[in-house]
């Protein structure tokens, strides 16, 4: 049987990283055509923070760089176009539409730094009720908390996640406390 991971956490972390902005365009490109023609083109869209990799986070759990691979290369049915949820939903609920504040469109990894660890990231377009809230909030100087949804097991250690049985179920939701210490921010650029 495999356990949700959900990766909020009820402390605050200082880690902000800046929103990378990307020309809607340009992310649509990377869309099947079914996605592409359904998409608008006046819309933001940023890569944010959505996880560490080989870093133990604030719930004694590490994500390897392999699971982010296969996530990014053996999972993307899974995640292309799928929503980023205003917060976790509860235990026995996939989550609700009307909680849906954007669609994840591309996800990279970030190089590693020297101790092996690295950023993850995905590319977010804000849509929806929820997604106009998200925008205004940053655009008033607010900071975004990310959190990664799956369902995987512990390796021996009992803090490792099993790469080989990880199931991605959103790249991230919006959190006020992320345990992975994923924040970002609006900057708007010229």
């Amino acid at each position: 049987e495999l356990t949700r991971f959900v990766e909020s956490y009820s402390s605050d972390s200082a880690y902000i990283k800046k929103a990378e902005p990307v020309s809607l365009k340009e992310a649509l490109q990377k869309l099947p055509l079914e996605l592409r023609e359904s998409a608008g083109d006046s819309a933001e869209s940023w890569w944010v923070p959505i996880s560490y990799y080989e870093k133990l986070n604030k719930n004694n759990r590490n994500y390897g760089k392999k699971l982010w691979e296969n996530v990014r290369d053996k999972q993307r049915d899974t995640w292309l176009g799928s929503a980023c949820l205003g917060d976790h939903p509860g235990k026995e609920s996939d989550g609700d539409p009307k909680n849906i504040c954007g669609v994840w469109l591309d996800m990279k990894l970030g190089e590693s730094s020297p101790d092996g660890s690295g950023i993850v990231y995905g590319l977010l377009c804000p849509c929806g009720r929820l997604g106009e809230d998200l925008t205004d909030y940053l655009r008033k100087g607010g900071r975004v908390g990310t959190s990664s949804s799956g369902y995987g097991r512990l390796l021996s250690d009992g803090v490792t996640v099993d790469p080989d049985n990880y199931l991605i179920e959103r790249l991230a939701d919006w959190v006020l406390n992320p345990s992975q210490g994923t924040y970002f921010k609006y900057e708007k650029t010229t």
